[in-house]
Protein backbone atom coordinates (compact mmCIF):
# COMPACT_ATOMS: atom_id res chain seq x y z
CA UNK A 1 0.00 0.00 0.00
CA UNK A 2 2.86 2.36 0.76
CA UNK A 3 4.33 1.86 -2.72
CA UNK A 4 0.94 2.49 -4.38
CA UNK A 5 0.44 5.67 -2.32
CA UNK A 6 3.96 6.91 -3.15
CA UNK A 7 3.41 6.32 -6.89
CA UNK A 8 0.00 8.03 -6.74
CA UNK A 9 1.50 11.04 -4.94
CA UNK A 10 4.28 11.29 -7.54
CA UNK A 11 1.74 11.08 -10.38
CA UNK A 12 -0.41 13.80 -8.78
CA UNK A 13 2.65 16.03 -8.32
CA UNK A 14 3.64 15.56 -11.98
CA UNK A 15 0.08 16.35 -13.11
CA UNK A 16 0.03 19.52 -10.99
CA UNK A 17 3.42 20.61 -12.34
CA UNK A 18 2.24 19.98 -15.91
CA UNK A 19 -0.92 22.03 -15.30
CA UNK A 20 1.15 24.90 -13.89
CA UNK A 21 3.51 24.80 -16.90
CA UNK A 22 0.56 24.82 -19.33
CA UNK A 23 -1.04 27.75 -17.50
CA UNK A 24 1.98 30.05 -17.31
CA UNK A 25 1.73 33.36 -19.14
CA UNK A 26 3.45 33.39 -22.55
CA UNK A 27 4.06 36.54 -24.56
CA UNK A 28 4.82 37.75 -28.06
CA UNK A 29 6.36 41.16 -28.86
CA UNK A 30 5.96 43.16 -32.05
CA UNK A 31 7.02 46.50 -33.48
CA UNK A 32 4.20 49.06 -33.96
CA UNK A 33 5.96 52.10 -35.41
CA UNK A 34 8.19 55.10 -34.82
CA UNK A 35 8.32 58.79 -35.56
CA UNK A 36 11.62 59.17 -37.40
CA UNK A 37 14.41 56.65 -36.94
CA UNK A 38 13.86 55.16 -33.44
CA UNK A 39 11.85 58.21 -32.36
CA UNK A 40 8.80 57.64 -30.13
CA UNK A 41 9.26 53.91 -30.60
CA UNK A 42 6.06 51.95 -30.09
CA UNK A 43 5.81 48.20 -29.51
CA UNK A 44 3.20 45.77 -28.23
CA UNK A 45 3.37 42.81 -25.88
CA UNK A 46 0.64 40.22 -26.47
CA UNK A 47 -0.43 37.51 -24.04
CA UNK A 48 -0.52 34.40 -26.25
CA UNK A 49 -1.42 32.02 -23.42
CA UNK A 50 -4.93 31.01 -22.39
CA UNK A 51 -4.53 32.62 -18.98
CA UNK A 52 -4.61 36.16 -17.70
CA UNK A 53 -1.37 37.87 -16.61
CA UNK A 54 -1.75 40.27 -13.66
CA UNK A 55 0.17 43.32 -12.45
CA UNK A 56 2.14 43.75 -15.66
CA UNK A 57 5.01 46.26 -15.60
CA UNK A 58 7.38 47.10 -18.47
CA UNK A 59 10.39 49.11 -17.34
CA UNK A 60 14.13 49.66 -17.77
CA UNK A 61 13.62 50.37 -21.48
CA UNK A 62 16.84 51.09 -23.41
CA UNK A 63 17.94 51.51 -26.99
CA UNK A 64 21.52 50.44 -27.59
CA UNK A 65 23.97 50.79 -30.45
CA UNK A 66 26.17 47.78 -29.77
CA UNK A 67 27.20 48.08 -26.13
CA UNK A 68 26.56 51.86 -26.02
CA UNK A 69 23.23 52.98 -24.57
CA UNK A 70 21.85 55.79 -26.74
CA UNK A 71 18.56 56.23 -24.88
CA UNK A 72 17.15 55.08 -21.57
CA UNK A 73 13.71 55.53 -19.98
CA UNK A 74 12.89 56.05 -16.31
CA UNK A 75 9.21 55.36 -16.99
CA UNK A 76 7.31 52.24 -16.00
CA UNK A 77 4.41 51.22 -18.22
CA UNK A 78 1.82 49.28 -16.23
CA UNK A 79 -1.37 47.35 -16.86
CA UNK A 80 -3.51 45.73 -14.16
CA UNK A 81 -3.83 42.69 -16.45
CA UNK A 82 -3.37 41.39 -19.98
CA UNK A 83 -6.18 39.03 -20.90
CA UNK A 84 -5.56 35.99 -23.11
CA UNK A 85 -4.94 36.93 -26.75
CA UNK A 86 -4.90 40.65 -25.84
CA UNK A 87 -1.97 43.08 -25.78
CA UNK A 88 -0.64 46.24 -24.22
CA UNK A 89 1.00 48.91 -26.35
CA UNK A 90 4.09 50.74 -25.10
CA UNK A 91 4.71 54.21 -26.58
CA UNK A 92 8.20 55.34 -25.57
CA UNK A 93 9.52 58.90 -25.54
CA UNK A 94 12.72 57.96 -27.36
CA UNK A 95 14.26 60.68 -29.57
CA UNK A 96 14.81 60.18 -33.30
CA UNK A 97 18.35 59.13 -34.19
CA UNK A 98 20.30 60.59 -37.10
CA UNK A 99 21.86 58.17 -39.53
CA UNK A 100 21.58 54.42 -39.68
CA UNK A 101 23.07 51.61 -37.76
CA UNK A 102 22.11 48.54 -35.87
CA UNK A 103 20.11 49.31 -32.77
CA UNK A 104 18.57 47.03 -30.18
CA UNK A 105 15.63 47.75 -27.91
CA UNK A 106 15.85 46.14 -24.47
CA UNK A 107 13.24 46.19 -21.71
CA UNK A 108 12.31 44.25 -18.58
CA UNK A 109 8.78 43.03 -17.92
CA UNK A 110 7.29 41.53 -14.78
CA UNK A 111 3.89 39.99 -14.09
CA UNK A 112 1.99 37.62 -11.83
CA UNK A 113 0.30 34.42 -12.96
CA UNK A 114 -3.01 32.93 -11.81
CA UNK A 115 -1.17 31.00 -9.07
CA UNK A 116 0.31 34.28 -7.69
CA UNK A 117 3.70 33.29 -9.05
CA UNK A 118 6.01 36.13 -10.03
CA UNK A 119 7.65 36.16 -13.48
CA UNK A 120 10.28 38.44 -14.98
CA UNK A 121 11.28 38.65 -18.64
CA UNK A 122 13.85 40.35 -20.86
CA UNK A 123 12.33 41.85 -24.01
CA UNK A 124 14.62 42.38 -26.98
CA UNK A 125 14.05 43.63 -30.52
CA UNK A 126 16.70 44.39 -33.17
CA UNK A 127 16.66 47.19 -35.76
CA UNK A 128 19.01 46.56 -38.66
CA UNK A 129 17.56 49.03 -41.16
CA UNK A 130 15.78 52.35 -40.64
CA UNK A 131 12.51 51.54 -38.90
CA UNK A 132 12.60 47.83 -39.64
CA UNK A 133 12.50 45.94 -36.36
CA UNK A 134 12.75 42.18 -36.22
CA UNK A 135 14.20 39.34 -34.18
CA UNK A 136 11.89 40.12 -31.28
CA UNK A 137 12.32 37.82 -28.32
CA UNK A 138 10.97 37.50 -24.80
CA UNK A 139 13.05 35.41 -22.41
CA UNK A 140 11.93 34.51 -18.90
CA UNK A 141 14.67 35.20 -16.35
CA UNK A 142 12.75 34.49 -13.11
Amino acid sequence: NHIIKTEADEKAARAEEQERAENMPRFFMRFQGTSGFCGSLKFAVMNVSNNIAYNVDVYDIKIKDGSKTIWESDDTYSAPAINPQKEIAIQTKSPAVNGGGEFTLFATMSCMDKYDGSHEYILKMACRHPNHYDDASITEIK
